[in-house]
């Protein structure tokens, strides 16, 4: 298999990792060219299985996205519930451009933005936190 392989690869294919004591991957190779010659209808779980699970969990999220979009958001708002998407904190520049630095405020940027802004320290932190949840 790919136990020749050095560096990483080497290590995260380690039998010692994948298979059980006293297997390695050189026996398996051997037991699936005795089963292929012997033609019997044992098989074994082989890494290009994976080609199918992956394009499968894709398709699932695209389903659950149009599902939600196109089905799910319009029965919510039948039954009444409402339909709001999050705003933008209001404009303030000084606190806008800190927030393109960092996104969480650090105690002594706080300190230096409320005698900047004019704002009290709980409502700088109300800004940055509204404006973090305007990314989402």
């Amino acid at each position: 298999m790919v136990t020749s392989t050095p560096g990483f690869l080497s290590s995260f294919w380690s039998p010692s990792i994948w298979l059980p004591p006293n297997v390695t991957w050189e026996t398996i190779e051997q037991q699936k060219n005795l089963i292929v010659n012997h033609s019997e209808s044992e098989n074994y779980a082989e890494f290009s299985d994976l080609l199918y699970s992956i394009p499968m969990a894709l398709v699932m999220m695209l389903i659950r996205l149009l599902a939600e979009q196109w089905i799910f958001r319009p029965l919510g708002l039948m039954t009444g519930l409402k339909d709001f998407k999050r705003s933008l904190p209001t404009k303030n520049k000084v606190l806008e451009e800190a927030f393109q630095k960092s996104a969480v405020a650090k105690q002594e940027d706080k300190e230096s933005l409320c005698q900047s802004t004019g704002l009290s320290e709980i409502q700088v932190e109300r800004w940055f936190r509204h404006r973090r949840l305007a990314l989402l």
